[in-house]
């Protein structure tokens, strides 16, 4: 709820210039400047109904599929290619595709979709973040963690 800037009323307020300087007033302060806005129009933001917002779906993000190694490499296994032929087909360096082979290294998700176009298999996989602390007791009010929940740990 707002107020009168001069007087503290609360009600019905009008932008008014006073004395050089832009104001939020009551009707009977505005006698005192320039009215910009007739009195018959409220400024107050009471009669607006509030807002509610909506639960969010969790948001979906997208990664490399944790085996991505062992994928490639059976996938290379199969096509009877060696390293250097499949690093070729996917262009990039022979030693970047034996680190990920051998799990040291993954790529992005950008190569990895690149990857899974060329050799037609899906290195990317769509998961769900969930927002929010999930209660263990379903009879809480709160979903919320509670100091008792982390000396528990």
């Amino acid at each position: 709820m707002t107020i009168c800037e001069m007087c503290g009323v609360k009600g019905t307020l009008v932008k008014a210039q006073i004395e050089g300087v832009t104001m939020t007033v009551c009707e009977k302060c505005s006698t005192y400047g320039k009215v910009f806005t007739p009195p018959n129009l409220k400024l107050a933001t009471s009669n607006l109904k509030p807002r509610y917002s909506h639960p969010t779906p969790p948001e979906t993000t997208e990664e490399v599929v944790e085996d991505i190694g062992a994928i490639l490499k059976q996938t290379r296994e199969k096509r009877k290619m060696t390293q250097e032929e499949f690093a070729k087909k996917l262009a990039v360096k022979e030693s970047f595709l034996h680190k990920i082979e051998s799990g040291i290294s993954t790529p992005d998700i950008h190569t990895a979709k690149k990857w899974g176009q060329i050799i037609g298999v899906q290195l990317v996989k769509e998961t769900e973040q969930q927002t929010g602390i999930i209660s263990k007791n379903p009879q809480a009010k709160s979903n919320g963690l509670t100091i008792g929940d982390m000396m528990k740990k």
